[in-house]
């Protein structure tokens, strides 16, 4: 059918563009060092909340209420330990 055609062609067009895309600005991230970093950390930090998150859900499964304060206190203490690292050096 077209739209079995379409999914085939549109689909790894799409991937090719998005490496395309992502290598470019890779490339341009690369030369500044301080902009390199940000990403990185917020990609770091994007990672460690969801799985986190997926994970103290997953703990919290036979509860019917999910507690949002345990999430917190993880990211706080997450941030403390950053503040406190950057306040000693």
């Amino acid at each position: 059918s077209a739209s079995g055609w379409l999914a085939i062609v549109v689909g790894p067009l799409l991937i090719v563009i998005a490496a395309m895309i992502g290598g470019f600005l890779g490339s341009a991230i690369a030369t500044d060092p301080a902009t390199h970093a940000g990403v990185s950390a917020f990609g770091c930090s994007a990672l460690l909340f969801m799985v986190c998150e997926e994970l103290l859900l997953e703990a919290h499964e036979d509860d019917e209420k999910h507690n949002p304060w345990v999430d917190v206190q993880l990211f706080v203490g997450f941030l403390l330990t950053i503040l406190i690292e950057k306040a000693t050096r």
